[in-house]
């Protein structure tokens, strides 16, 4: 009698009946394939193999979800008993190495009758070697990498942690959303030391590029004047990068997109902060790559990107554009951990505000009670009209940060020399409000990473430690207020 070999298959549909077909064709063994699933996404699929009695299971690369991590989890995680995992992947870049590297049994496609014929007749030896590995790895499984991490700037004391998403949204354009998540991210990169990506996924129009000058603008695509870049989403840019996620059902390399913002203090190693820029041109908003299956393709993206982002960074910062309608913003807001909602301090910008908030409760992004979501309050002047601690009560969300009004000159001089209003502090430039800017940004910074607050004092700019004490102090109102 054959052995009989209980086996679950996550595959898109044509595919896994192609290997259950193949399966039923096998000589030595017999396989009943308990069940197949189209979608990894659902963390429960994965917990299904882990509790099931499967001794083999196949992974197909183009099974929606598919990443390194969940591999991972098939492979390693402890259950009701070991498993051999096989994995079908193109022979595309590294990722033949990092599947096999990810404990699975790796084989090239297409999905081949002699493929199968060699599990088949390997099968005993893949099932004692895949319980030798479980057993080596029970206590901690090293972490997979998609590629080779670069080494990056590192400040001492600074535990990595798991990634963290964050999107800034406001109603309107104008009110700041994407300042501050500029302002947030150069901070937790440069003061916190965290590896972060900055993603501008406005649909309206790519604003970080431009903001930041013109070789930035040049590597986004932006200065291409051809319809074919709108029409491909060619350019290092979010739509190149999701128009190859489309064609392929694979996450490129981030690596081969993102820009890698030069450290603080002139250091020659990689900043940890990288960018990946919005559209190039607004006709990319309707590229299929957003567009296809009603939009159900814009969030698919976005849930890649952040399964992508997860093994090279700490912290990927949405700067999501106010249309709440739009797929690709839609998806930012539902897949981030914690939403910053910017508001400048009248009631213009206010009123559409909660209304927002309401559309998002009511589209199931945010839960009723919006607990993922805090205000930041921008270009407040006091001595106006409403008081500071007026504006949680019309908006019903708790204040994080509280953001000053700078000197219009001196925020245009930044914006037009294409620097960050943090980079100007750190450099020793306390003027025009950038002082009070930085004190609300750290403390901002410090509620997602805690000792934000101690690595400033240590960066405090040259000949400007006179006000250190000032600061400190104002940050520490900050942490103790809740923020």
């Amino acid at each position: 009698m054959p052995e009989i070999i209980e086996t679950i298959i996550f595959a898109p549909s044509v595919e896994s009946q192609q290997i259950t077909r193949l399966l039923d064709d096998a000589q030595q063994n017999a396989y009943q394939v308990l069940r197949t699933f189209q979608d990894m996404n659902d963390e429960s699929s994965l917990d299904f193999v882990v509790d099931s009695q499967a001794t083999l299971v196949f992974v197909h690369q183009d099974t929606e979800g598919f990443n390194l991590r969940r591999l991972q989890k098939i492979t390693f995680q402890p259950g009701a008993s070991a498993r051999v995992a096989v994995a079908l992947v193109d022979d595309f870049g590294d990722m033949f190495d990092a599947a096999r590297e990810a404990g699975a049994t790796a084989f090239k496609l297409p999905v081949r009758q002699d493929m199968i014929q060699r599990i088949d007749e390997s099968y005993g030896e893949l099932l004692s070697k895949a319980a030798n590995s479980m057993a080596k790895t029970l206590a901690q499984p090293d972490e997979v990498s998609e590629r080779p991490r670069p080494q990056r700037q590192e400040s001492l004391g600074v535990v990595r942690q798991v990634l963290q998403v964050i999107t800034t949204w406001s109603s309107k354009g104008g009110d700041g959303k994407s300042l501050l998540a500029m302002e947030l991210a150069y901070a937790l990169a440069n003061i916190s030391g965290r590896r972060v990506l900055l993603a501008d996924v406005d649909m309206s129009r790519g604003y970080i590029a431009a903001a930041l000058g013109e070789e930035t603008l040049e590597f986004a695509g932006g200065k291409k004047t051809d319809n074919k870049s709108a029409e491909t989403g060619k350019g290092n840019n979010i739509a190149s990068l999701a128009t190859v996620y489309y064609k392929t059902g694979r996450m490129p390399p981030l690596t081969d997109y993102v820009y890698n913002y030069p450290p603080a203090f002139g250091k020659s190693s990689d900043s940890n902060l990288d960018i990946l820029f919005g559209l190039a041109m607004p006709d990319q908003a309707n590229l299929s790559a957003f567009s296809d299956e009603g939009g159900k393709q814009a969030a698919r993206f976005i849930r890649a990107l952040k399964d992508a982002a997860m093994h090279e960074y700490e912290f990927l910062i949405f700067d999501s554009g106010s249309m709440i309608g739009a797929h690709t913003h839609a998806a930012a807001l539902k897949e981030c951990t914690t939403l910053l909602v910017v508001s400048s301090p009248t009631i213009p910008a206010i009123q559409p505000t909660r209304a927002g908030l309401d559309l998002m409760i009511k589209y199931q992004l945010i839960d009723e009670e919006a607990s993922k979501a805090y205000l930041v309050l921008n270009r407040f002047a006091k001595g106006g009209k409403f008081k500071e601690d007026e504006y949680p009560r019309f908006i019903q969300l708790h204040i994080k940060a509280t953001l000053p009004v700078l000197d219009v000159s001196t925020l245009h001089n930044i914006i037009n020399d294409g620097k960050f209003v943090m980079e100007e502090y750190l450099a020793g430039e306390t003027d025009g409000g950038i002082q009070e800017m930085a004190v609300q940004v750290i403390g901002l910074a410090e509620y997602f990473s805690p000792g934000t607050i101690g690595q400033a004092k240590k960066l405090q700019p040259k000949g400007k430690r006179g006000n250190t004490k000032g600061i400190l102090g104002e940050l520490t109102k900050l942490t103790k207020r809740g923020g």
